[in-house]
């Protein structure tokens, strides 16, 4: 159990920074509970990203009302 826990730390930490992409990768991986589990951290850590950059978007327009800021806001919403 312990050595399964370590492989599956291991696989989640060099996916994340290889630059994983589950639509090409996550067939080679042979646990499905494995599989779920980083598919997860990395929707999760994809959603932080995009909401951060949704807030600074938000901020940026609330404290300075430009044009471009107004474009950058919906772009980012956008995505």
């Amino acid at each position: 159990m312990r050595c399964d826990l370590l492989v599956l730390i291991f696989t989640a930490s060099v996916l994340t920074v290889s630059g994983f992409d589950p639509d090409l990768e996550m067939e080679q991986i042979p646990d499905d509970e494995a599989r779920a589990r980083i598919y997860l951290d990395y929707l999760d850590k994809e959603f932080s990203k995009r909401a951060t950059q949704s807030a600074l978007a938000d901020w940026a327009y609330a404290s300075n009302i430009t044009e471009e800021n107004l474009k950058n806001k919906v772009s980012t919403a956008a995505v």
